[in-house]
C-alpha cells in the first residue's frame, strides 16, 4: 500500500515539475540571447531544479547548445542525480568558500538563487519565481 502511495506521489511531483519548468515565450526569448553557459548558484534549494530545468528547456527551444550549470553544496547524492537526469551539469560547491567559488567555470551569465527570495508568506498573492531571476 505504501509503495503505491509513494509511486503516485512521485508521478504527481513529476507532473508538477514539468508544469513549473515549462518556459513561456518571454523566458525563451530572454535566454536565447545568452552568449555562453548559464551558471545558476544556489540551485540545490526548493525551486532550483525547476528553474534550472526551465532554463535548459528554454535554451533547447531557442536552438542553443549552452550548458546550464547548477551549483550548490549537493550533500544529497539523489538530489544531484535528479539534476543530472535532466541534462543539467552539476558542480558541488560551498558558496561561502571563496577559494571554491574562484574555481567555478567561466559563464556568460550567472543567476544567484537566494533562498530568502524564494520564501513565501501571506503577503505573496501571486508568485513567479522565474521573474526575479530571469529578467
Amino acid at each position: 500500500m505504501t509503495t503505491n502511495t509513494n509511486m503516485a506521489a512521485r508521478l504527481d511531483d513529476s507532473k508538477i515539475l514539468d508544469q513549473l519548468s515549462t518556459p513561456d515565450d518571454g523566458v525563451i526569448s530572454t535566454l536565447s540571447k545568452l552568449q555562453g553557459d548559464l551558471l545558476m548558484l544556489g540551485a540545490g534549494g526548493k525551486i532550483g531544479l525547476g528553474l534550472t530545468l526551465m532554463a535548459r528547456k528554454a535554451l533547447e527551444k531557442a536552438g542553443k547548445k549552452n550548458r546550464v550549470i547548477a551549483v550548490s553544496r549537493f550533500g544529497n547524492a539523489s538530489a544531484r542525480a535528479e539534476f543530472e537526469k535532466h541534462g543539467i551539469t552539476v558542480i558541488s560547491c560551498d558558496l561561502s568558500d571563496t577559494d571554491a567559488v574562484q574555481k567555478l567555470p567561466d559563464a556568460s551569465d550567472v543567476i544567484y538563487l537566494d533562498r530568502k527570495s524564494t520564501r513565501l508568506n501571506s503577503s505573496h498573492l501571486v508568485i513567479s519565481y522565474a521573474v526575479f531571476c530571469l529578467k
